[in-house]
């Protein structure tokens, strides 16, 4: 069946019937949704009933949970990371990740399409943080683009485009939640949208609570061994 959404990873636009919810790409593989949403349908499904009630029961009193599992992801992303560094993260949330971050990094930068967590963030923990796409940003180099829990409306060939992938020298996003699925589906999706964004140092890890990290580098800054 033809479609106007183009495949993330091949840009091919002829799409198999996979199910009621679910097309595959007739030339890659990729599996996705049949619905594309719009910004104002994406806002309302990350609305103040996404972190209260929804997805979470309530995502504040889940901060002390939070930040734990977001200290250990840190210490994975060190060794791409020092003082001097700007790291942006893509669905930003409440800022709990990036208020952990600011206490070893220079500069932290959120962008997320949650209003309701964006004020949270900037009045709470003093957050450079914004309620717009991160393919707006338009200032200097990043030493790290953080997008966790799925792809939250990411689009690879615009970020390709973006200022962000422009200055950006790695890359590393967490998928979660693989559970009953074959994992291999998930590295195989992963690999090609790396690739394609011109990403070729890939590394991949599980663990027991289901839960696959991707660290993809795009080129490794010149002083990423001065750790924090």
């Amino acid at each position: 069946m033809e479609s106007a959404l183009k495949c993330d990873i091949c840009g091919n636009s002829v799409w198999k019937e996979k199910s009621e919810l679910l097309m595959q790409c007739s030339d890659c593989g990729l599996i996705r949704a049949k619905m594309n949403p719009s910004a104002s349908q994406l806002q309302e499904a990350y609305g103040h009933n996404y972190f209260f009630g929804g997805e979470y029961t309530n995502y504040l009193h889940d901060r002390v949970a939070l930040e734990k599992n977001f200290t250990m992801r840190i210490n994975n992303l060190r060794k791409y990371l020092n003082s001097e560094s700007t790291l942006i993260e893509i669905g930003c949330s409440y800022g709990f990740f990036l208020n952990i971050c600011k206490k070893f990094i220079k500069k932290c930068i959120g962008y997320d399409i949650a209003k309701e967590g964006i004020e949270y963030a900037s009045k709470e923990f003093g957050l450079e943080v914004y309620c717009d796409s991160f393919l707006n940003y338009q200032g200097e180099k990043v030493d790290l683009v953080c997008l966790w829990d799925g792809k939250h409306g990411f689009e690879v060939v615009e970020f390709k485009h973006s200022t962000v992938y422009r200055n950006v020298d790695s890359v590393f996003q967490q998928l979660i939640n693989w559970k009953g699925k074959k994992p291999s589906v998930f590295f195989i999706l992963m690999y090609r949208v790396c690739r394609k964004l011109g990403l070729t140092k890939i590394n991949f890890g599980i663990n027991l609570f289901d839960i696959m990290d991707v660290v993809a580098v795009k080129k490794l800054a010149v002083n990423s061994q001065q750790t924090v």
